[in-house]
């Protein structure tokens, strides 16, 4: 992978891949520790204790080693699963809110981010005719922002639901961004154009003919 990734390097100069070899080199073997993973696991749960709603698997220490790893049997249905949500009545703004919730927490507050957030790794399982809980599972890796990144992380989100575009750049540039890259950072992560985002997304309209143009932006962007 290494030897892959120095040919690139060389091939294409003006793009700098060997980041990612450093990194899987770092984390494969946390990835493959059972016991960090553990460890993890109960860490947020302590963390994220507040939320009632969402529940972390326990972990039955007695038969983990590094290898193995023994753990709450959890069921539940994938977040995405927006067809048995509407069939079952459940409130699927209420799961999204949840969700971003839980996460928000993690990312904003803590600065704890859980790298692996596909749709398996999140269950919703339902325990009333209005109710239900979050399962988050998988925490064999996560990664430990800095008090000053996640601050200048959040101030780069406030600015872009306001609209400030002085701020989106400044908090861009404190977190390494090239000035020039500020505008095109914002739209990657909301995935909006900039015409929405400059509008400020508190204040975004949401009438279809300005949703259809964004969409016809972003074609253009893409082409």
């Amino acid at each position: 992978m290494e030897f892959l990734f120095n040919v690139i390097d060389r091939l294409f100069p003006d793009f700098s891949f060997m980041w990612l070899v450093t990194e899987t080199k770092r984390n494969i073997p946390l990835e493959l520790d059972f016991v960090n993973e553990a460890k993890n696991s109960e860490k947020i749960a302590i963390l994220l204790k507040d939320l009632e709603w969402l529940k972390i698997p326990r972990i039955y220490w007695k038969y983990t080693t590094k290898r193995v790893l023994m753990m709450e049997f959890v069921e539940g249905t994938s977040i995405t699963d927006k067809e048995f949500f509407i069939s079952n009545r459940m409130n699927c703004q209420e799961i999204a809110n949840r969700f971003e919730n839980m996460y928000g927490r993690m990312i904003y507050t803590f600065g704890t981010v859980h790298c692996d957030p596909h749709p398996g790794n999140v269950l919703v399982k339902k325990t009333s005719s209005k109710d239900f809980y979050l399962y988050l599972l998988d925490h064999g890796l996560y990664t430990q922002l800095t008090d000053e990144f996640r601050q200048n992380y959040s101030e780069f989100w406030l600015a872009i639901f306001r609209g400030d575009l002085k701020q989106i750049q400044e908090r861009a540039i404190k977190m390494g961004i090239d000035e020039k890259d500020a505008q095109l950072l914002s739209c990657m992560v909301t995935a909006k154009p900039w015409s929405a985002i400059s509008r400020g997304l508190e204040n975004r309209p949401k009438d279809k003919t300005v949703i259809s143009e964004e969409v016809r932006e972003c074609d253009s962007l893409i082409r």
